[in-house]
């Protein structure tokens, strides 16, 4: 798969996420149940602004929260149910989306040797590079479980001007090559001060082909104008696909149950 056809793809599967957590938004959270609510709120809200007796006041809040109790817990559990839903969706949707990108295809991973003391290091011969800034991704095991991630950004070729993107996760790990700027032919060697208890530690190199969207306008704020990273992308494409879509059927109606409509 080209770039090109990926970035359509990763819109694609932003569109087919969406479409899934609508169903389930209808599934999980029925909109007659959300009405109601509402409903209830609202005459909650009325009762207290009448000029009521005090007796009379309690028993008709009593009242409407008989009913208005159980929708409550219902939607309530539907919120619950649903977010764990979502949760493992959108885990499935991101790791397929990064499994997929065409530029990881020339990453190179390999275990770091122990040096003692929690110290791996190895070294990889540079033969070809995509740009010239490149990535190299540590990881720290204990066996099979992951305690720490951290990123190193070095040059080939030339050191460049450009924002570095540093992902970290778990525990603190000092990361690091022994220089920043190399040739291809040279080696470059990575050091990897794991955290206690780590049974070994992996690098992945990014040979400098790296997957990024540059957006038509900076996003205010955040001073964001270049997307990096295939699943970065794919988060925020299902982030503003939302909220077109959320505009679309607010104005349309599209999708309300009958009931909600004739109000």
């Amino acid at each position: 798969m080209d770039l090109n056809t990926y970035f359509y793809f990763v819109m694609l599967m932003s569109l087919i996420y969406l479409g899934i957590m609508r169903y389930l938004q209808n599934r999980f959270m029925p909109k007659n149940i959300m009405a109601e609510v509402q409903e209830k709120s609202k005459q909650l809200s009325e009762i207290n602004r009448q000029n009521l007796s005090e007796a009379r006041k309690a028993d008709e809040i009593n009242k409407i929260n008989a009913e208005l109790l159980p929708k409550m817990n219902q939607m309530m559990m539907g919120q619950f149910k649903m977010m764990y839903v979502i949760l493992i969706i959108f885990s499935a949707f991101t790791w397929f989306v990064g499994y997929l990108d065409p530029t990881s295809l020339d990453d190179v991973t390999f275990n770091l040797t122990n040096q003692g003391n929690y110290t791996f290091t190895g070294s990889y011969s540079i033969q070809q590079s995509g740009s010239p800034l490149w990535y190299a991704t540590f990881n720290a095991y204990q066996n099979s479980t992951v305690l720490a991630s951290n990123q190193s950004a070095f040059f080939v070729g030339e050191q460049t001007e450009q924002p570095l993107w540093i992902k970290t996760s778990g525990l603190p790990m000092g990361v690091g090559t022994d220089r920043q700027l190399y040739s291809i032919g040279e080696n470059v060697t990575l050091t990897a001060h794991a955290p206690e208890n780590s049974t070994s530690v992996s690098a992945t190199l990014n040979m400098g082909t790296r997957f990024y969207v540059d957006l038509p306008v900076t996003i205010p704020l955040l001073n964001i104008r270049r997307i990096y990273d295939s699943q970065g992308w794919f988060v925020f494409l299902t982030f503003v696909l939302g909220l077109v879509l959320n505009l679309i059927l607010s104005k349309t109606g599209w999708g309300k149950p009958a009931e909600a409509k004739k109000a």
